[in-house]
């Protein structure tokens, strides 16, 4: 479900890798020029800095932005959500929601950035996003009674509902995958199933959840729907 942006931003993973790799905290691997920030965030040092250029409206005059660095936050499910509706254009997006930069500046800087800066910035979204094309279910999860424990890295507090530190999810029918298939965003739609939610529940714990936690759990959604069975557990 939605496995498309998975394997594009793990790609961008791939891209990323060579043998200036460093370790940030023994967490997230990390390509070189880049650095863990004590909230999460990491800092990635641009080898070729660009300058953005921009007309003040009603005048001649030039506005220049040198960008010598990107600071990337790890992103929600509310980011999720604008990463998985953008097509052709998820790992842009997926990048703009990490720098906190309007979709139009990003548009911009995404073209100008350096080939190697780029996949650099993308290996690291995907880094702080848990982005896997790994099968079968996570190592952290336990099995009880044909119920999945997925215990979360990061809990999440839905506006209006209680706070969630673990997700209980339950097996999926026919019915459930018919209804899933029919969704306008089908991996919202296969946690209200597998959780056994109301679908409003569902969306604010989506939206609250970090992107790692989501990664993960579409694992467990994966193995309980039968696409992601091929390595086993």
């Amino acid at each position: 479900m939605d496995r498309v942006v998975v394997d594009r931003l793990s790609a961008a993973r791939a891209d990323s890798a060579d043998e200036g790799v460093v370790l940030a905290g023994g967490a997230m691997t990390l390509p070189e020029g880049a650095e863990q920030n004590a909230d999460g965030s990491v800092t990635l040092t641009l080898a070729y800095p660009i300058t953005l250029r921009t007309r003040i409206a009603g005048s001649d005059v030039v506005h220049e932005e040198p960008i010598a660095e990107l600071v990337l936050h790890r992103l929600t499910g509310a980011d999720m959500r604008k990463v998985l509706a953008a097509n052709n254009q998820m790992a842009q997006v997926a990048l703009g929601r990490a720098c906190d930069m309007p979709p139009a500046r990003m548009a911009v800087a995404y073209q100008r950035l350096d080939a190697s800066d780029l996949a650099a910035a993308n290996g690291i979204v995907a880094e702080l996003c848990g982005f896997s094309v790994a099968d079968g279910l996570p190592e952290t999860v336990t099995e009880s009674d044909g119920v999945i424990t997925l215990p979360l890295g990061h809990a999440a507090q839905p506006e209006g509902f209680e706070l969630r530190t673990e997700l209980a999810f339950h097996r999926l029918r026919g019915a459930d995958m018919i209804a899933i298939s029919q969704a306008k965003q089908t991996l919202p739609a296969a946690f209200a199933r597998a959780l056994r939610l109301q679908p409003k529940e569902a969306d604010a714990l989506f939206d609250a959840m970090d992107a790692a936690d989501i990664m993960a759990a579409q694992r467990v959604i994966g193995f309980l729907s039968g696409s992601g069975r091929r390595t086993g557990r």
